[in-house]
């Protein structure tokens, strides 16, 4: 007597032969039935502008792509067209609707271990970011925390030596300094000539600064009237008078509340 199970493996693959051709043919006309996203897109950039297709694509990606056909040449196309056409703008937008599209499509297609490792290794470049950030805060506050042990503590009464300093008689004002202070409260000091850096000082007592490393060295002394306003200014700088006198307020474009210098 014939085994009715003998033939059965042979049957199995016909089986799932012929449901995988059925489930392709019908995957295809359902596919086939369903509108073009390239030509909804283009019908509601041609007619409601890009605005609207953005806000289009918007509310189908990625939930309710389903309901269209991604025609992936169509798009590319429609892309190119939009740009030799000199609508660079519309042209942009389906390219980057196009990216979205692709990055999903082939997203889907990546094997579930592929995905699963390269989600682990996102995740983990997503921690080296962080620690990054956070080594380069930690850095900037020690920074931030030597310089201000370096320049000594700040001032809230700087403004009374802002200004410009020079001969009274010299109309030239290239032969100035200018006196600002910075927003946290230290005095800054720099010359009217070139664009030379100016010195950030660190205060020596009520009317004295200095600053003296590698690459400045500068002294000044303020001479001040009976309200404590500065009138002039003894420096030790030897391409100008030793001695000079306010002779005006800061020049335009100088503020007087500056950013550190560092």
């Amino acid at each position: 007597m014939r085994n009715r199970f003998s033939d059965w493996p042979r049957t199995l693959a016909v089986l799932l032969l012929l449901f995988t051709t059925s489930f392709a043919l019908v995957t295809e006309v359902q596919s086939q039935d369903l509108p073009l996203l390239s030509g909804e897109i283009k019908t509601k950039i041609d007619n409601d502008g890009i605005d609207a297709a953005k806000e289009f694509f918007d509310d189908i990606f990625p939930d309710k792509l389903g309901m269209y056909k991604f025609d992936n040449q169509a798009f590319g196309t429609l892309a190119s067209d939009y740009m030799q056409a000199g609508n660079m703008d519309a042209g942009l937008a389906v390219s980057e609707m196009y990216t979205a599209l692709l990055t999903v499509t082939i997203r889907d297609l990546i094997p579930p271990d592929v995905a699963k490792m390269l989600a682990e290794e996102e995740e983990k470049e997503k921690a080296r970011k962080q620690q990054r950030a956070q080594e380069a805060a930690l850095a900037k506050e020690a920074e931030k925390k030597d310089y201000e042990e370096m320049m000594g503590p700040t001032r809230d009464d700087l403004h009374r030596f802002v200004g410009q300093y020079g001969d009274p008689g010299n109309e030239d004002t290239t032969r100035r300094l200018w006196v600002s202070q910075t927003c946290e409260g230290r005095l800054v000091v720099g010359a009217m000539m070139g664009d030379a850096a100016p010195w950030y000082l660190t205060s020596a007592g009520d009317s004295k600064f200095t600053v003296d490393n590698d690459w400045q060295q500068l002294t000044v002394r303020f001479e001040n009237n009976s309200s404590g306003k500065a009138i002039g200014i003894i420096h030790s700088l030897n391409f100008l008078p030793s001695e000079l006198q306010r002779v005006d307020d800061l020049p335009p474009g100088r503020s007087d509340c500056m950013e550190t210098g560092r």
